[in-house]
Parts: C-alpha cells; sequence; structure tokens
C-alpha cells in the first residue's frame, strides 16, 4: 500500500473561482465527496456512475482500508449530511476501491472522465479534495504533470494528506487520473486508463448514468404556507424546443444552452387552495376543492402569495429547468401518466400529487393548471406561464411550451408555484 508522508506544502492556489477548469465546470465540485473511514485519516472520493438511484465512487484502497461501510459527505449536498457507503471492491494491488451509496443528494453528478487519450507532461492539473491541512474544508490545488510512466503520474507540487482518491482534472474539465501517494516532492497519480480497467472489470463504466442527476433532493416544508419544497441544483441545460419535437412555437426557438448558476427551492407541488386560503384568507379558483391547485389569480396575485411566503415566481429559466429534471426530452414521462390534459380531465383541475413525479419530485409540472413565471413575454408588459393545463390539447402540454398573458387576467386554468431562498 503507497505511504501518504506527512504535509509538506502549503496549499498554494485553492479558489474554485479562480481556478479555469473548475470554474467552467462547476457540476465537477458536485461529483466529489469527503470519505470517512473507521481508523483511517479522511481521504476523498468521486462518483463515477449514478445508476439506478445509486452512486459509484472511486477512492484508494488505503482510505477505507478495515471499514466495510465508511462515511462520506457530498460536497453537492447543502445540508452536508453524512451517509453511509459500503465497500463493493477494494484492489490492494492498484490501490483503488469502489463505494456504493443509496440515494444521493439530486445534486450529485458524474464526474467525466477524458478516456482514450493521455496527460502529457508539462500539461497543468487541478486537484480536488478535503486536505487535512485546511481541517477537512473542500480544496482544489493548481499543480502540473512533471512526468508521465504506463501506471502512474507525477504531480507537481506534492498533493497533500486527505487528497488520497480525489480526482486530478485536466486544463479541459475532464477526469485524467487518481490522487493514491505524494513524495517529498510531488505527487503520485493513477491513470484514467487503469481505473476505466478497473471499473469495467465490476461492470462499471465511468461516466454512465441514467438518466443524469435523477435522484430527488432534500424536500422541506415552508412553514409559512405548510407546503412541501424541493431543492433543485445548479447546473446546465438546453432551453427551449426539445430535439424532435414538431410541435413548438416560433418563440421556443431556437433552443440555447442556458446555466443555472445557484441551486434553489421550488414547490413541490402547485399551490393549493388549502394554502392559498391560508395565506390570503380566500380562495377565488373556480373548481372548487382544498388540494386541488389555487387558480383565477392574477400575475399580481400569485406573486404576492410567494412574497408571503419568503419566496418569489420562478423564472422561464428556473420552471424549464426544473419541469426537465435532466430530461432533453419534449416531456419527462408518457403525456397521460405525468400530466392532466383535456383528453383525460373532464377539462377540470384534479388534487395535486395524483401523477406521476419527474425525476427531481416534482409534481404537475405539466398539465393540470398553467403556472405564472416571473418573466416579461419579450418586449410586452405580459407575462409568460409555462406548463399547459387541464382544458389544454396535448400541444400546450410540453416542456418548452410558453403562453403569453396579461397579468391582470384570471383563469380557472392557471395558477402557479413558488421558488428561491427557503429560510
Amino acid at each position: 500500500m503507497p505511504e501518504i508522508c506527512a504535509k509538506q506544502l502549503a496549499i498554494l492556489v485553492a479558489v474554485l473561482a479562480t481556478s479555469p477548469a473548475w470554474s467552467q465546470t462547476p457540476d465537477w465540485r458536485n461529483g466529489i465527496l469527503q470519505v470517512e473511514a473507521a481508523g483511517q485519516s479522511p481521504g476523498t472520493g468521486f462518483i463515477v456512475a449514478l445508476r439506478a438511484g445509486r452512486a459509484y465512487v472511486v477512492t484508494c484502497a488505503h482510505v477505507v482500508s478495515g471499514d466495510a461501510a465508511p462515511m462520506v459527505t457530498f460536497n453537492a449536498d447543502p445540508e452536508k449530511r453524512r451517509y453511509r457507503s459500503q465497500v463493493r471492491d477494494a484492489d490492494r494491488r492498484t490501490d483503488l476501491a469502489l463505494l456504493v451509496v443509496e440515494k444521493p443528494p439530486t445534486t450529485a453528478v458524474v464526474v467525466d472522465p477524458r478516456l482514450g487519450s493521455t496527460a502529457s507532461a508539462g500539461a497543468d492539473v487541478w486537484i480536488g479534495g478535503y486536505p487535512g491541512e485546511t481541517g477537512g474544508t473542500f480544496t482544489v490545488l493548481r499543480g502540473g504533470i512533471s512526468s508521465v510512466s504506463g501506471t502512474e503520474l507525477s504531480i507537481s507540487p506534492a498533493a497533500e494528506e486527505g487528497f488520497s482518491g480525489g480526482p486530478v482534472v485536466g486544463a479541459d474539465g475532464h477526469g485524467i487520473g487518481v490522487v493514491f501517494a505524494h513524495t517529498r516532492t510531488f505527487g503520485k497519480a493513477i491513470p484514467a486508463a487503469i481505473v476505466d480497467l478497473y471499473l469495467r472489470g465490476l461492470d462499471v463504466r465511468w461516466g454512465s448514468e441514467a438518466p443524469r442527476m435523477w435522484v430527488v433532493g432534500p424536500v422541506r416544508q415552508n412553514a409559512r404556507d405548510g407546503l412541501m419544497y424541493v431543492w433543485i441544483p445548479q447546473g446546465k441545460f438546453m432551453m427551449g424546443c426539445s430535439p424532435g419535437d414538431a410541435e413548438c412555437g416560433d418563440d421556443e426557438k431556437p433552443a440555447r444552452e442556458v446555466t443555472i448558476s445557484r441551486g434553489f427551492w421550488m414547490g413541490q407541488t402547485e399551490v393549493t387552495q388549502t394554502a392559498y386560503q391560508q395565506v390570503m384568507g380566500a380562495n377565488p379558483s373556480y373548481f372548487k376543492g382544498a388540494q386541488r391547485p389555487v387558480e383565477f389569480v392574477s400575475w399580481e396575485e400569485a406573486g404576492a402569495y410567494c412574497g408571503k411566503v419568503g419566496l418569489r415566481l420562478p423564472t422561464e429559466a428556473e420552471w424549464e429547468y426544473a419541469a426537465r429534471a435532466g430530461n432533453p426530452n419534449t416531456r419527462y414521462g408518457e403525456l397521460g401518466t405525468v400530466a392532466w390534459y383535456d383528453d383525460n380531465t373532464g377539462r377540470q383541475t384534479h388534487d395535486v400529487k395524483q401523477k406521476q413525479a419527474n425525476h427531481w419530485g416534482l409534481y404537475d409540472m405539466l398539465g393540470n393548471v398553467w403556472e405564472w413565471t416571473a418573466d416579461l413575454y419579450g418586449n410586452s408588459p405580459d407575462r409568460v406561464a409555462r406548463g399547459g393545463s387541464c382544458g389544454d390539447s396535448s400541444r400546450s402540454v410540453r416542456a418548452s411550451g410558453r403562453l403569453r398573458v396579461v397579468p391582470s387576467k384570471r383563469s380557472g386554468r392557471t395558477g402557479f408555484r413558488c421558488a428561491g431562498e427557503l429560510r
């Protein structure tokens, strides 16, 4: 087993915001976690695959030596909870280990590999992990590759104790190795090709996920309205007309990449009539029902409700990002399974949470009622509603579908949900 030496160097540059490879790929930070095994100093691991509600994590065998169920903490988790993992395999020869974590946080993502290519001497790299020098705080160390062999990368400066098991990141933002040891003058890393070969022997493909980030994240109740809210992670997505969708309007084109730079809380359901009555002291809905979505509210009234419960209306980008939940398709499931629309509703609203949720645990993002968003419709004074309703055909009940609405208008098929910072 490689020897991890005492700390030798102060960390030279360790600020995420100023490290190019990391600032360009912020999702990487959500793929790294701290590993704490009984009797061992804490180390680092990173996610190589997400499958069926499980995260597959690579670390070093010496980090988990003697502990079949080490504790892990995801850098992605805003609540920094500790999860119990299971050691599926530990190989002393390669010093690699594979951990499995059930139901990781929704913000957990796969650290992307760069397979089929090799790192070259002199190239810049970044190392992510939890060095003891910082008291276990997530840190990025910038360095360079000093030499390359078939089984080892040498990196200068040396990676401190605590980085063991963490990824080595190339300038293009892809993983090229795993830290496993350091000497007095340089760090050592296992090349990505060897890691990939190790994983294939365990029937795990580095970079596999189906679909991306699908696990439901933290859910919290807002005491001001009694409704449940789901944490939506930061990330990137293609906003607008879905690939192959022939029903898109001109105002959905062209599709473009949008970055959601900060995570936010989103109503798990549309605001119900019970919640609206509790907060606003009235129920203006045409289709009455305690757990049906409130409707017949204007844009101003919807915004006033969200303000009273400490939130706001979502932007269009936030709404579509949350609705898709990592799914690029026209809908996040079969139409009749996920949505109330004109063919299955009797053209009236239904109780929330009766249809299948999307991959982030949000209900009725499509159908039931149109949902107000914060944004203006182009240069007009009108606002945009999203998602379609119980009175609409399938053409309107799509992730990218948009409706231009006068903000003062009230309709029995328009409601809303709130988003923002939940305190």
